[in-house]
């Protein structure tokens, strides 16, 4: 699509998984360093962020609610933490395409992070699809307990 690939995280393993990846997909021309991004400062003008954000510790069955409530809360702390930081980096209109953890139950069910108000009070506007509900937008491989759920922001 024309952009530059740029793009960072705290763990040194994801890092060398994201040159594999890249690598597989034929981009020879990215960038990828180390940071964390609750405080990262990242360079030049940024005109979308595409991302997998952190998903948690992996579970081989659904957790027990008092574990699930735990992980929800440090998931939720991570990802609000790096919309704040990256806020005031963004030119407004900034599209960001995320893909956020939902929880498989043990009732076959999904547990969402609902986080919509927190987004929209940092400064986002959630993107509405006109032919898909949020929860239709969810990718989840059979036998694995954490599935992605993608949402689309927009910086107001």
């Amino acid at each position: 699509m024309g952009y530059e690939t740029y793009g960072t995280d705290l763990s040194e393993k994801m890092i060398d998984y994201s040159k594999k990846n890249l690598d597989w997909l034929g981009f020879d021309d990215y960038e990828l360093e180390t940071g964390d991004a609750a405080s990262f400062k990242w360079r030049g003008s940024i005109d979308f962020i595409a991302s997998e954000t952190y998903l948690g510790q992996p579970f081989s069955a659904p957790p027990s609610d008092i574990k699930l409530k735990e992980v929800k809360f440090v998931t939720k702390n991570i990802l609000l933490s790096f919309l704040k930081n990256i806020h005031p980096q963004l030119k407004p209109a900034t599209p960001l395409a995320l893909a956020i953890p939902a929880w498989l139950r043990p009732d076959h069910t999904f547990s969402y992070l609902n986080i919509v108000d927190e987004i929209e009070k940092l400064g986002y506007n959630v993107y509405q699809f006109k032919h898909a509900t949020p929860t239709q937008l969810l990718y989840h491989r059979e036998s694995q307990v954490v599935a992605r759920q993608i949402i689309v922001l927009r910086k107001i």
